[in-house]
């Protein structure tokens, strides 16, 4: 998801909750964040937080798919971490590179993506930060 916004707060409540549920909050939602950021209620980051877990405690049937999308992306997150250890890739994760290649990553993996689908996708991913001269597959 990449949309131009009008200003840096609604960027942050929008990218917040993108990666939290896939979409940018209705407009209620939007002011309601960007009027918690603007006055000091709430910072960015935990607004990005609060975001989260309401995404994991509302019930209706939105919420439960949001819900199921936040679970997945925190597993691929763990797991990919794993990898990133497993591979002793740890060290060629620094930069935007690596940065955009776990968004990239993370942007396959929705509320119904099956664990094995994202597991090969974080792995490729863990993978891909190996300096050029090391073999995929030989874990550290």
């Amino acid at each position: 998801m990449r949309r131009i916004f009008s200003d840096k707060r609604t960027a942050i409540v929008c990218g917040g909750t993108g990666q939290a549920t896939g979409a940018c909050p209705q407009s209620v939602g939007l002011g309601f964040w960007t009027n918690a950021i603007d006055s000091g209620q709430t910072s960015p980051g935990d607004a990005a937080l609060d975001i989260m877990a309401g995404a994991l405690n509302n019930t209706a049937s939105q919420g439960l798919l949001d819900a199921q999308l936040v679970n997945n992306r925190l597993a691929a997150t763990s797991f990919f971490t794993g990898q990133a250890g497993v591979y002793n890739a740890t060290g060629g994760y620094a930069g935007q590179s690596a940065a955009a290649s776990a968004r990239a990553m993370l942007s396959t993996v929705g509320s119904s993506t099956d664990r094995a689908t994202w597991q090969a996708a974080a792995s490729a991913s863990a993978a891909s930060l190996l300096p050029r001269h090391c073999s995929v597959g030989r874990p550290a």
